[in-house]
C-alpha cells in the first residue's frame, strides 16, 4: 500500500520501480496507491503514473475517488481533498 506518496516530480518515476520491485509475482498480488489531488502537480504527476506501471507490466484492475477532508486547516477550516485510489497487478 502507498498512500501520498506522489508530492515532487520526481516521485512517480520512482515509485513505479520501487512497486515492481516489492511486488510479488503471483497472480494475486495486488498493490494499492491512493493519492491526493491537492493541485495541478499532482494531478500531473498520476497522469504520469499508469504509463509508468504498464510499461513494468503492472495493469490497474479497479479504480475510484474518495472525498475527504485535510488533517490541517485553513483560516479556521478543515480543507475538502479529492483522492484517487487504484488497485494495480500483475499482467
Amino acid at each position: 500500500m502507498a498512500v501520498d506518496a506522489l508530492y515532487s516530480n520526481e516521485h512517480a518515476g520512482m515509485l513505479a520501480p520501487a512497486i515492481d520491485g516489492c511486488l510479488g509475482h503471483s497472480a494475486d498480488a495486488r498493490v494499492l496507491i491512493a493519492t491526493p489531488l491537492r493541485d495541478k502537480a499532482t494531478e500531473a504527476m498520476l497522469e504520469e503514473f499508469p504509463g509508468l506501471m504498464q510499461s513494468r507490466g503492472m495493469g490497474l484492475l479497479v479504480s475510484g475517488d474518495e472525498f475527504g477532508y485535510e488533517d490541517w486547516e485553513v483560516n479556521g477550516e478543515r480543507a475538502r481533498v479529492h483522492t484517487w485510489w487504484g488497485i494495480w497487478g500483475r499482467e
